[in-house]
């Protein structure tokens, strides 16, 4: 799908949604080379698109463009790699305004600037909310999902709203309840389930994090939660400890995302399965090693996003920073790719004592299956890991045995593991949301935990 700005379309918006919707639950299993052809014909459209209308593009893309490939992954080859870097340097060089349209019919699209200097994309306002609407459709109609029934969401920064407006998308194809909007941040776990039994849902929009720390407040108190049928998360790598806990703690399953602000919703939970599709009709997602070769199935590289509807600000192999690993079977016979694992930034990476440097992530450490700790923070040091850990009681020697094993484990190196307890919110939430922190220099010796609490907040602030 892609826009024409020259051509008046006469469809209503909603059966704009509808038609894309329905366009992408008839490809869901489509069969891979008919998929990868479709895709080629897109990137080829827009590579001759992006080349006679913009020099910058004319000029980077001049391989590709008089490329004689014929399939989709040698074209791809002919098309330099955007780093995230580029994008903050030169995305307005890649952006390719059409003069007859005004410049109050854009938005501008900042990633959060948690993990690194924010990036800006700009996209076609009409175009943008005819992907989003389009998708959602699409998810709840994919998933079988009653369109009538009641929601919660839980996020951050949204004030209480016990009738929130409908989701426009979801009155093309019924009669959505408002939803019941609840502001998280000055909330704990066990105030959030509170509300979750008051409210009573059959769907709750939350981030990981939050699912996590309710999940472990739910076993330790139980409320009677009836009518939840799915939790919906947002944000936050969903990992399978912390899926196995929210079913254990609800008896639902939990259904996933992956997203981000330069490209919107890139792949969506299997109705099956827990994995992820990646949404082929949109985008070429490629995982590919250091040097820039294509990963084994079941194997973590580097993802590599081509946006196959960019015309605005064309996105033509971004890495965009994450690190996945793919998978092969569905379980549904969806044939969209698989995104198995999403591990986290390939920036975490671990340094050992010998300099060697180790992708490291914390999916599937069994420091997550520790359900005493609320939260923590993990620092490396040249010489010592430090953790600090929210947790609902004092830290005695087995927890502390537990947790250095824990990491051990996790990076396969014994350094000296101090551990400190804090609830301070300052603690957890001034650093830049990554897995771990690395400090390079070495702890300082024979702090109190004290003053070991007033040093690391000098770094998170």
């Amino acid at each position: 799908m892609t826009y024409n700005s020259g051509v008046r379309n006469h469809l209503s918006k909603k059966e704009k949604v509808l038609k894309e919707a329905e366009s992408l639950i008839s490809q869901t299993k489509v069969d891979v080379k008919t998929q990868e052809s479709l895709a080629f014909d897109k990137l080829s459209s827009l590579i001759k698109y992006a080349s006679s209308n913009s020099d910058f593009w004319r000029d980077r893309l001049k391989s590709a463009a008089s490329s004689s490939a014929d399939e989709l992954k040698s074209l791809l080859k002919e098309i330099p790699i955007t780093t995230s870097r580029e994008l903050q340097l030169i995305g307005e060089k890649m952006r390719i305004l059409p003069p007859n349209i005004a410049l109050s019919n854009y938005r501008i699209f900042r990633t959060s600037g948690t993990t690194s200097q924010p990036k800006e994309v700009i996209k076609l306002a009409s175009f943008h909310e005819l992907l989003v609407s389009s998708s959602v459709v699409f998810e709840w109609l994919w998933h079988k999902r009653e369109v009538s029934l009641k929601v919660a969401s839980f996020r951050v920064n949204k004030p209480d709203n016990d009738k929130s407006p409908k989701n426009l998308a979801l009155t093309y194809i019924g009669n959505p309840s408002n939803p019941v909007i609840r502001e998280s941040t000055n909330r704990t776990a066990p105030q959030l389930l509170d509300e979750l039994e008051i409210i009573q849902p059959h769907y709750l929009f939350t981030n990981g994090l939050m699912l996590r720390l309710m999940a472990i407040e739910q076993l330790r108190k139980p409320r009677h939660i009836k009518h939840l049928k799915e939790v919906l998360s947002v944000s936050d790598v969903m990992e399978s400890t912390t899926r196995s806990l929210i079913n254990e703690a609800f008896g639902v399953r939990v259904v996933d995302r992956y997203s981000s602000e330069e490209f919107g919703v890139i792949a969506l939970q299997c109705p099956v399965d827990d994995h992820l599709h990646i949404l082929a009709p949109r985008f070429v997602v490629e995982v590919l090693d250091e040097n820039g070769e294509e990963v084994e199935i079941g194997k973590p590289g580097r993802a590599i996003i081509t946006s196959l509807t960019s015309k605005i600000q064309p996105l033509l192999r971004y890495e965009i920073g994450d690190i996945l690993v793919q998978g092969s079977n569905c379980r549904g016979g969806y044939t969209w790719p698989i995104i198995e694992k999403i591990l986290g930034r390939n920036r975490q990476a671990f340094k050992t004592r010998e300099g060697e440097e180790k992708f490291i992530t914390l999916v599937g450490s069994p420091l997550l299956e520790i359900r005493e700790i609320l939260d923590f923070k993990l620092i490396i040091f040249t010489d010592s890991f430090v953790i600090v850990i929210n947790c609902f009681d004092s830290i005695d020697s087995n927890m502390k045995k537990r947790v250095t094993n824990a990491i051990h484990n996790t990076f396969k190196e014994k350094r000296t593991v101090r551990i400190l307890q804090s609830s301070d919110p300052k603690m957890f939430k001034n650093w830049k949301r990554k897995e771990f922190e690395i400090i390079d220099t070495a702890l300082k010796n024979n702090l109190e935990d004290v003053e070991l609490h007033e040093y690391l907040l000098q770094y998170a602030l």
